[in-house]
């Protein structure tokens, strides 16, 4: 009897330890998602900013190549 009982508690202290170890596992895989998912908002955030500003540049160069346009069409000598 007293054999069974031991053989039991030590099962269940083994699966214990399963369990805190399955535990600290989990943990650590929580604390990398969180980090990768921190990650991917930063990167998120930077295209966006990025692409404001490359929306910007393209409007800015457009509006310069309208600007030359005019100015170069002054000079056009008109054929006849």
């Amino acid at each position: 009897m007293d054999d069974h009982v031991n053989k039991e508690a030590k099962l269940t202290i083994d699966r214990t330890q399963e369990i805190q170890t399955a535990t600290q596992e989990q943990k650590h895989a929580m604390r990398e998602i969180s980090i990768s998912i921190s990650s991917i908002n930063q990167i998120t955030e930077s295209l966006g900013i990025s692409s404001d500003n490359l929306s910007s540049n393209a409007e800015k160069t457009s509006k310069m190549a309208e600007e030359l346009k005019a100015k170069v069409d002054f000079f056009t000598v008109g054929t006849a």
